[in-house]
């Protein structure tokens, strides 16, 4: 992958940026409360020098979309037993929340959810900035060590590819949470990137 120019960088940031402001208005209107979004750290890498920054020694849950149409690519939404958890606390009603029988049928759909809600703003600001046909296809949900995912990860890395990875924090008057993101993107995002600061 040729690295990228300070330019390049910062316009490939301020893309996916913009895409988690529209994610944490969307979310605020589903969780019938304000969430706003603190400062993402924005990494963009090759399949060799890849790194994991979420930090659990549990099983973490991995929401995983597929975005097609004229740009492919793969997001990989990763949430810890602790985020997971504050999510659950903010958007289900505390019958719910508190119920362990009811919770354990709601946190699968929940997160799906949430992961249509921040991919699809992503890949709409992707899809808009860059004048692409793209879509994100149903999200999968599935549980993994860190290791397991980054794994994972390599394996779906093709010549050529590249990873953006951010970390941003969703923050409430009354929680937060902190995912990690990382999207496996081929080189035609970049391309298309270059083009707009040209």
């Amino acid at each position: 992958m040729k690295n990228l120019t300070i330019e390049e960088t910062k316009a490939a940031k301020e893309i996916i940026s913009q895409g988690l402001i529209k994610a944490a208005e969307s979310l605020s209107f589903f969780m019938k409360e304000k969430i706003a979004l603190s400062e993402s750290d924005f990494t963009i890498s090759n399949n060799e020098n890849i790194t994991l920054k979420v930090n659990s020694v549990e099983e973490l849950f991995v929401l995983v979309t597929e975005m097609k149409g004229e740009m492919r690519g793969t997001c990989f939404l990763v949430f810890n037993q602790e985020e997971k958890d504050e999510i659950c606390k903010m958007a289900l009603p505390p019958e719910i929340y508190h119920d362990s029988a009811k919770l354990c049928s709601m946190q699968e759909p929940l997160l799906l959810e949430v992961d249509n809600i921040i991919s699809a703003s992503v890949i709409t600001q992707i899809a808009n900035q860059l004048k692409k046909k793209i879509y994100g296809d149903v999200p999968r949900l599935t549980l993994m060590s860190k290791d397991s995912l980054k794994k994972m990860i390599l394996q779906q890395m093709e010549p050529n590819n590249f990873i953006i990875g951010f970390q941003t924090e969703f923050v409430s008057s009354k929680s937060h949470f902190h995912p990690e993101f990382f999207w496996i993107l081929e080189p035609d995002f970049l391309k298309c990137v270059r083009n707009e600061i040209l």
